[in-house]
């Protein structure tokens, strides 16, 4: 079985390592565990291993949060019941 060329990325948002296919490289991907966007590039020397820092973290986890809230707002905005 033919499997495409990738990339390991890790998504800014949420911090999961992600394979993105080579055909990617400097387009606008989306996260699919959290709906994040990035664009992916084409590096081969990523950092493994080093400990993300907390100020990198607490970001992260701003950048879900709004996500979340955005989703939240969609979903109640489109499942809404019209008032008479």
């Amino acid at each position: 079985m033919f499997r495409y060329p990738y990339q390991m990325h890790e998504c800014p948002v949420c911090g999961r390592p992600l394979e993105v296919r080579d055909d990617y490289a400097g387009r606008e991907v989306i996260c699919p565990h959290c709906r994040g966007r990035f664009v992916a590039c084409r590096s081969t020397n990523r950092s493994t291993g080093t400990p993300p820092d907390a100020e990198s973290l607490l970001g992260r986890a701003d950048r879900l949060l709004r996500i979340s809230a955005r989703q939240l707002w969609l979903a109640r905005r489109t499942n809404a019941q019209p008032t008479m």
